[in-house]
């Protein structure tokens, strides 16, 4: 019997994981699992208190009839203060110091594992707007912008200098440019 709830308890969790703040229905996981409703609901607070103080995030509940739960992914102040840490320890290598006084980060923006943490720590300053998109510029924007989308549960839209037929269809936006110039942006 424990060892069925173990099961129960990871494969609900990796359900939350892979959807974050999307909702999940409880009489669904009740179904799948051959469960009552209590069961999952006993669940679900013993995974909400398993992530919460792990600092990252919580399990929202719906209640009522379509009632669901929702994995709301958000980086603890510790949990942030300790990745910035690490951040400013890599951007503090003078090897990263480019011509001009710039540095070098490209590296870090494109890395997996430094880039969903961004955007977590980026989701979690705006979880409570309940934005429904995130907009970004394209390259460099990219990774970040994805994945604070993909912790907020919205589409991610990249906003381009030009526009090539494979793009689809396409809005432009005309802004004027620090020189005067008026430039599209699609």
């Amino acid at each position: 019997m424990k060892g069925q709830r173990t099961e129960r308890l990871i494969r609900t969790v990796s359900r939350f994981l892979v959807a974050p703040s999307r909702q999940i229905s409880l009489t669904a996981l009740s179904g799948d699992f051959g469960v009552s409703k209590t069961v999952i609901s006993d669940d679900v607070v013993m995974i909400d208190a398993a992530l919460t103080q792990e600092g990252l995030g919580g399990i929202q509940v719906d209640r009522g009839r379509t009632g669901g739960a929702s994995f709301v992914p958000a980086m603890s102040d510790e949990m942030k203060k300790q990745f910035f840490e690490e951040i400013v320890a890599l951007l503090s290598h003078e090897d990263r110091i480019l011509p001009g006084g710039l540095i070098y980060y490209s590296d870090i923006i494109f890395n997996p594992y430094y880039a969903s943490r961004l955007g977590l720590a980026m989701a979690t300053l705006f979880q409570n707007a309940k934005p429904d998109i995130v907009m970004t510029s394209e390259v460099k924007g990219i990774p970040l912008g994805l994945f604070t989308a993909y912790s907020l549960g919205v589409p991610l839209a990249v906003c381009r200098f030009r526009n090539r037929p494979s793009d689809g269809s396409a809005v432009a936006v005309h802004f004027p440019t620090k020189t005067g110039e008026v430039r599209p942006m699609y």
